[in-house]
């Protein structure tokens, strides 16, 4: 069985004798996996990265040796080392990258300076990234931090994950409302365009979904509007939480994740903004999901534990973690997205009294096809600091295109329902049902369309035929004349038995059913877009849905 990869570094610490590296190295970090993890290669395959072999399987066998990894300052000496074992890196690396594993780096500052400028080069980045994810323990600030790290590493692979919970948000229309509901997903919607005054009939989905046992997302709208160049204020805001809020049960309103209002841009403002609001948002997070969006500033953990101080460091807040690329205004895009290292700080940090300083991760504008290795590797992070996760992200405007020409998944999938919905409306229409022996002895359109099938493309109408009818009634053709395979196929169709003329008509029917189309059996927009989505977003659950209307 294939197992996820952990690279550790080596220690002065050695047994005197010739083992198994794993089995050598006495330090801190192998004690502590001994401690933890008695097994640790029924769960990894473990690589150690030696001052003297470079990088090796933790299962080789090395006699002790006094050698000291080259400090990070030393220029010089890191190359050096670069130059002796570079290539053997590469080479043992390979032999466990596999695409669904992932690959754990966790060694000290001089360490991973050394296995970085190993990594080096475009081919051993290409390595790298054919695993699932990769995490690296990095701007840790001593010994103490790494070995909490790993010691996470070694809980999470071991006790197994969590899934994350995937809003798919920005929902604004019937069609996206009732194709996701029925699909089973995680309803996402934004103030700017859907609460309880804005489109209520839109947000009678969120409590239907809500009151089913459900998560849902509301977003405060406030980025949609500033990219509209709009101001929004945030006592609105806070008022229609409120209202919703108020509304519902607990049991239903605590799977509500709501989004703080804040300032992207400016982080003193955003803890006015907490300052300000701080007795809603802590009466908020007694009821709902409450995330708090943490975005860049010059210190983040700073700017966080500022944040969290202004309320009390109320239990239950959800840290917001930025992953769009920027935010768009009027004048040119501003970058948000925070980095692996800054988000695992916000992860790190202890309320007074020690306890963590978020109960969860909500990842804004991020989903599961998120590019490159985005969704994976915040996800992983998630997992190693055992942080329940969600995130959100608009997926409509990126599966749907033009429905004629675009070959994106939703308006190929769309076409598909389009003419299976046609089908299915012409074949339960009157004329298609009340359309019988009698009246085709009246009127034979569908056996002259077979007839003229044959004249057309008499192999064509073979095939067909072979598709559609039952295999005992299969055509041979294969060494007959054009005219002679025709004269075979019209006479068949002419002199099948009386008793089972009937089962004929109807796979004819079934087969020539454009024939009985018309312009009012043609699907609707709403109704073809819904399966779409229903199809396109389904959790494997798909649940009836009752249908609201606006008034």
């Amino acid at each position: 069985m294939t197992k996820p990869v952990l690279i550790i570094g080596c220690s002065d610490a050695k047994t005197e004798a010739s083992l198994p590296a794993f089995d050598l190295y006495q330090g801190a970090m192998f004690q502590l996996i001994r401690s933890n993890l008695p097994k640790i290669h029924d769960h990894f395959e473990v690589l150690v990265l030696s001052a003297k072999h470079g990088l090796i399987s933790s299962h080789q066998v090395i006699e002790a040796y006094d050698q000291r990894m080259p400090k990070r300052s030393d220029d010089l000496g890191v190359s050096q080392f670069v130059t002796d074992h570079q290539q053997a890196a590469y080479n043992l690396l390979q032999q466990h990258a596999y695409k669904g594993l992932n690959l754990y780096i966790v060694l000290s500052n001089d360490y991973l300076t050394a296995f970085d400028r190993l990594c080096d080069t475009h081919r051993f980045q290409k390595l790298l990234r054919s695993f699932n994810a990769t995490y690296t323990s990095r701007k840790h600030s001593g010994i103490g931090v790494l070995r909490g790290r790993l010691k996470k590493i070694l809980m999470t692979v071991a006790g197994g994950r969590s899934k994350p919970t995937l809003y798919r948000s920005g929902l604004a229309n019937l069609d996206e409302f009732i194709g996701y509901s029925q699909a089973n997903a995680s309803l996402g919607a934004s103030l700017a365009y859907v609460s309880d005054i804005k489109n209520p009939h839109l947000f009678d989905y969120i409590k239907q979904a809500l009151a089913e046992g459900n998560r849902a997302f509301l977003d405060n709208g406030i980025i949609t509007e500033i990219g509209r160049g709009k101001f929004v204020s945030t006592d609105e805001v806070f008022t229609r939480y409120k209202m919703i809020v108020s509304n519902m049960p607990r049991s239903e309103s605590k799977k509500l994740a709501i989004v703080i209002p804040d300032n992207p841009f400016d982080p003193a403002e955003s803890i006015e903004i907490v300052r300000r609001h701080k007795a809603d948002i802590k009466w908020l997070a007694s009821r709902a999901d409450v995330i708090l969006p943490v975005h860049r500033a010059p210190d983040i953990s700073k700017h966080a534990y500022a944040m969290m101080k202004q309320l009390d460091f109320v239990r239950g807040i959800r840290v917001g973690v930025p992953c769009k690329e920027s935010i768009k205004t009027k004048k040119h895009p501003i970058p948000v997205q925070l980095e692996l290292t800054d988000i695992e700080a916000l992860f790190e940090l202890k309320n007074p009294k020690g306890v963590s300083l978020f109960a969860g991760v909500h990842y804004l504008a991020l989903s599961e096809v998120s590019r490159g290795k985005l969704f994976k590797e915040r996800e992983l992070l998630a997992q190693i600091h055992g942080f329940d996760m969600s995130c959100d992200a608009c997926r409509t405007a990126a599966v749907m295109g033009n429905e004629q020409s675009s070959n994106r998944i939703g308006s190929v999938t769309l076409r598909q329902v389009h003419k299976e919905m046609s089908i299915s409306n012409t074949i339960s229409s009157r004329d298609f049902q009340m359309h019988g022996l009698a009246e085709e002895y009246d009127e034979p359109f569908i056996f002259q369309s077979a007839m003229n099938a044959i004249d057309d493309d008499v192999v064509e109408f073979v095939t067909q035929w072979n598709s559609f009818m039952d295999p005992v009634w299969k055509l041979d053709i294969e060494d007959m004349e054009e005219d002679a395979a025709k004269d075979y196929c019209r006479e068949l169709i002419c002199s099948f038995p009386r008793e089972i003329e009937n089962q004929l008509l109807d796979k004819l029917k079934n087969h020539y059913w454009e024939l009985f189309y018309s312009e009012e059996l043609k699907p609707t927009s709403l109704d073809k877009r819904a399966e779409t989505f229903t199809r396109l977003f389904t959790n494997g659950v798909r649940k009836a849905v009752q249908t609201t209307l606006p008034i």
